[in-house]
């Protein structure tokens, strides 16, 4: 699953739920202006 590291909300949920960062893809989009990356996450059990 990817979340952009601007959406700070998704971020703080995933990992409340569990999900732990695998894998950060840098500079992948341009949005408002700003450049943001892209944050892997899976699942830890």
């Amino acid at each position: 699953m990817g979340v952009y590291s601007n959406n700070d909300r998704a971020i703080h949920l995933y990992k409340k739920l569990g999900f732990r960062t695998y894998k950060v893809d840098k500079n992948i989009a341009i949005i408002n202006g700003e450049k943001v990356d892209t944050i892997y996450m899976k699942l830890h059990k």
